[in-house]
């Protein structure tokens, strides 16, 4: 991880904590790549039940990015894609 991405785990719940509070948790290049390999951890654990997203600060959890529908696709039923990384809901959290 970078010191921007915050990544831990505890028992059966993993949280990433976006930590740039001074840019509103703006996500970098060096950012998605750590939140990337922190989702592909949690997806590939048998062990983690639900991923918290969250961002440090006060102002706001984290910058507001439009999200347009090409760039969100369907992988697989249940599941969705943005990017390089996909998500899958389990219910669980």
């Amino acid at each position: 991880m970078t010191e921007d991405v915050l990544f831990e785990i505890e028992d059966d719940i993993a949280v990433i904590t976006l930590n740039r509070p001074q840019k509103l948790n703006a996500v970098t290049p060096e950012m998605a790549d750590a939140i990337v390999a922190a989702v592909t951890e949690c997806n590939d654990s048998d062990t983690i039940r639900c991923v918290i997203v969250t961002g440090a600060g006060e102002r706001a959890p984290f910058a507001p990015a439009p999200i347009s529908a090409s760039s969100m696709r369907m992988k697989r039923p249940g599941s969705f894609a943005t990017g390089r990384t996909t998500a899958t809901p389990s219910g669980r959290c």
